[in-house]
């Protein structure tokens, strides 16, 4: 619920005020740790028969000793459990109503299960099968690794894609898993026996949350208990945490290339802070501003003046252990080092010129209504507290703490982080293309 600074409606004849958002009221999270260890997580709220589960396996890219298996393994999973295959689970799932959504982050893997709350009691003891008594069948493996192949090699003859993963290799380094990307090969060697040494060491209750969104009945948070938490269930060694060091490319420009490319992508960026950084509001704003929106500098200078591309976006990404910052476009060959060029031009007027208040006032105002749409929907505030969850975040206050942030920072303190982090020399360039 958006809390706004008035009281009374104003007449219909009168175009109504435009108002600051004083508050975002974010609804409070029960937290309930089951009988076997297992937290529950949940929410009552909705005027709609339907609810969101999720089991958060809490490893993801960061534990998998190779490229892939923790995605495979993740997917494979509804590919058929028990005596079920993977088109009886298909067709038991579409009979209910019910949607089974897989996919994996660098920290956790994910099965979500959304469902009709009539329905709750068949459709959650299919996705028990599944998290508990995956099959692991080989023909189902075999089509995966096939079309995942099939879709790499489409992917790979675009430049924005190649400027992407050599970005990530080169600021991460390419034994870290932030910077491990699947090549050619790894597709024809991975196995069904990765993918079972992968499930055997993190699928198990030590290392699951489980989290419900929607209009819970009284019965549900029953059923999920007699599920997943009223005893101990698969490999119960507890996981051992993994530590990596980042080491950086000392290249600062890389080139990639792509010589039947008609255009050439461009990645410029660094490694940058996460969200538990002090840092962060403020730079979430300033990224905004300076390339984060259809309005912001960069669209502004490379596109509408310039008009050397269609969109230039700049991004920043949290990981539990590291960031990054990510100016990203496309453009005809012969403006790369135009537009690199304006990029930084760009960047020094946020570092010596301070920004107009109107500008400022501006990037508030769509800040704050991006900020509240994130909560206009049980299934949008799930996402929110998924991705706090997930880095060890689980602070109700971090979006108010936005908002507060987004309402009265300054330019001059906007202009003292573009100092400390909009540093050229910290920059990498990495341009796939001719």
């Amino acid at each position: 619920m958006i809390l706004h600074s008035y009281t009374q409606l104003p007449e219909r004849t009168i175009q109504p005020p435009i108002l600051p958002i004083e508050q975002i009221d974010i609804p409070e999270v029960e937290q309930y740790i089951m009988p076997n260890g297992v937290e529950l997580h949940s929410l009552n709220m909705g005027n709609e028969d339907v609810v969101r589960l999720d089991i958060v396996v809490q490893s993801g890219k960061w534990d998998a000793n190779r490229a892939l298996e923790t995605e495979f393994c993740n997917q494979i999973l509804k590919e058929g459990a028990g005596i079920l295959t993977s088109a009886q689970i298909a067709e038991k799932l579409d009979y209910y109503g019910a949607w089974l959504q897989t996919y994996t982050t660098q920290q956790c893997s994910y099965l979500t299960l959304y469902s009709l709350n009539k329905f709750f009691g068949e459709t959650i003891a299919i996705l028990e099968k599944i998290l508990k008594e995956p099959v692991f069948p080989e023909k189902e493996f075999d089509i995966l690794c096939r079309n995942r192949k099939q879709q790499f090699l489409v992917d790979m003859d675009k430049v924005q894609y190649l400027s992407a993963r050599a970005f990530i290799r080169n600021i991460f380094g390419k034994n870290h898993p932030y910077g491990r990307i699947a090549e050619l090969g790894d597709f024809d060697t991975i196995t069904i026996s990765d993918l079972l040494r992968y499930y055997t060491d993190n699928y198990n209750s030590r290392n699951c949350r489980v989290v419900l969104f929607g209009k819970i009945e009284k019965d549900m948070l029953k059923q999920v208990e007699n599920c997943f938490g009223n005893s101990a269930w698969r490999n119960q060694i507890l996981k051992v945490e993994k530590n990596f060091t980042i080491q950086s490319s000392e290249k600062g420009r890389i080139l990639v290339s792509k010589p039947d490319a008609l255009q050439s992508a461009i990645c410029v960026g660094k490694q940058f802070v996460t969200k538990n950084h002090p840092d962060y509001h403020g730079l979430y704003m300033l990224n905004t501003l300076f390339g984060g929106y259809f309005g912001s500098r960069l669209m502004s200078n490379i596109r509408e003046d310039k008009g050397y591309t269609y969109g230039i976006y700049s991004s920043m990404t949290s990981y539990l252990h590291a960031g990054s910052l990510n100016i990203s476009t496309q453009t005809a060959t012969e403006y790369v080092e135009p537009v690199i060029k304006e990029i930084y031009t760009e960047m020094d007027k946020l570092c010596n010129e301070q920004i107009p208040e109107n500008e400022l006032e501006t990037v508030r105002n769509y800040l704050l209504g991006e900020t509240a749409r994130r909560f206009d929907n049980l299934f949008a505030i799930a996402d929110a507290y998924l991705n706090l969850l997930e880095v060890n975040l689980i602070n109700k206050d971090f979006y108010q703490q936005r908002v507060d942030v987004i309402k009265n920072i300054t330019a001059p303190e906007l202009g003292d982080l573009a100092r400390k982090y909009y540093v050229k020399e910290e920059f990498y360039e990495v341009i796939a293309g001719k």
